[in-house]
């Protein structure tokens, strides 16, 4: 999130169970996506992620929690295929301008994972994007 706000040679970013006390990331206007993991004691999406993403009223962005504790994305806990999925689709959307990756974000086929609790606990967006 630093590097979008502060250096213009980032295009888009993934924050993965970020932590950064006592920062604004209002002014982000790339496209952002935050994976966070629901029992997470330290780095809650509630604390962080989430007051970022609320606060972004000028980019796309996609906020996702995942079933997990601390650094969930980075361990072992959930569906590291749906997630590798998502960051990848992400990042192709954004970085490549591919907009064949559109829908496993923001459309017919993100349903199926948005509407699994096993998957996913908590998705936001600005769709469409």
């Amino acid at each position: 999130m630093a590097a979008l706000r502060d250096d213009s040679r980032f295009r888009a970013g993934v924050p993965l169970a970020p932590y950064y006390p006592n920062q604004n990331f209002s002014g982000v206007t790339d496209p952002a996506f935050f994976m966070t993991c629901q029992s997470d004691p330290v780095a809650h999406g509630n604390t962080y992620a989430l007051p970022w993403y609320n606060s972004m009223s000028r980019a796309e962005k996609l906020y996702i929690e995942v079933p997990g504790d601390h650094l969930c994305p980075m361990t072992g806990y959930g569906n590291k295929a749906k997630q590798g999925k998502w960051i990848v689709s992400f990042f192709s959307r954004w970085l490549h301008g591919d907009t064949r990756f559109t829908p496993f974000l923001c459309g017919a086929a993100r349903e199926a994972d948005k509407n699994s609790p096993s998957l996913v606990t908590r998705w936001q967006d600005t769709c469409p994007f």
